[in-house]
């Protein structure tokens, strides 16, 4: 009988034959998108839902601005289906590039980092992020 839980699991892990050890490293690959993987509402649920996800696009939003941007970004991304305008050459490769670096952050605060990265098109600039070579500020900027 155990007492407390490190007890407990103590007495588990003799009666199962369970070993505590740790995963070995996992290695990841990101790959990353150009423009024509886009859609309405895209990134529209982890906006609302991730702080991290959510402050990404909204620095990403100050950059477009401070580059002379006409369009919000976050506006954007909220429009309904119907209204959007993403699939306009000029919104899609930069909103799908800024929603793959909004991932980065958010997979990262999680403490998902890549062994490689591969990007197609405008999914080249993101990769060069996700590996470090480009600041937030450089990415969207390119």
């Amino acid at each position: 009988m155990a007492s407390t839980s490190e007890e407990l699991l103590a007495e588990l892990q003799v009666q199962t034959g369970a070993k505590s050890r740790a995963a070995p490293a996992t290695k990841v690959a990101f790959v990353f998108t150009g423009q024509g993987a886009q859609w309405a509402g895209m990134g529209r649920d982890l906006l609302s839902t991730s702080e991290t996800f959510r402050q990404s696009l909204e620095r990403a939003a100050k950059l477009l601005k401070l580059f002379g941007s006409e369009w919000d970004l976050i506006e954007e991304l909220a429009k309904p289906d119907g209204e959007s305008r993403i699939n306009e050459s000029a919104l899609a490769q930069p909103v799908t590039t800024i929603i793959q670096m909004a991932l980065v952050d958010l997979l990262g605060d999680y403490g998902v980092q890549p062994s490689w990265v591969v990007g197609h098109s405008s999914g080249e600039i993101a990769a060069a992020y996700a590996a470090g070579i480009l600041s937030d500020e450089d990415a969207t900027r390119s």
